[in-house]
């Protein structure tokens, strides 16, 4: 399996002159974070994917209190952010 590329760091600083570089969040992080806030605020969006989940849980036997959309959510996030990663490095 190929590891993900995530970008590099999202907001690099460096420790001071020859310091080493210093980073929070990696790009891949926070353009997910970013892509999260947009289907977040489209509640239509929001509501096809619970659906999507509930219809797939209940049918592989789920009970509904582990029906969980968030996972479709939240890899929809991660594929928004490996394509802007991804044209990012084409544009260059």
């Amino acid at each position: 399996m190929s590891e993900i590329d995530d970008g590099g760091p999202a907001f690099p600083h460096w420790d001071g002159p020859g310091g080493k570089c210093i980073s929070g969040v990696t790009k891949r992080e926070y353009f997910a974070a970013m892509a999260l806030q947009g289907i977040l605020h489209k509640s239509d969006y929001v509501a096809k994917a619970c659906a999507e989940a509930v219809v797939s849980d209940i049918g592989h036997g789920r009970p509904w209190s582990e029906i969980s959309f968030l996972k479709i959510l939240t890899d929809s996030a991660y594929a928004y952010a490996d394509a802007m990663i991804k044209a990012g490095k084409r544009d260059k």
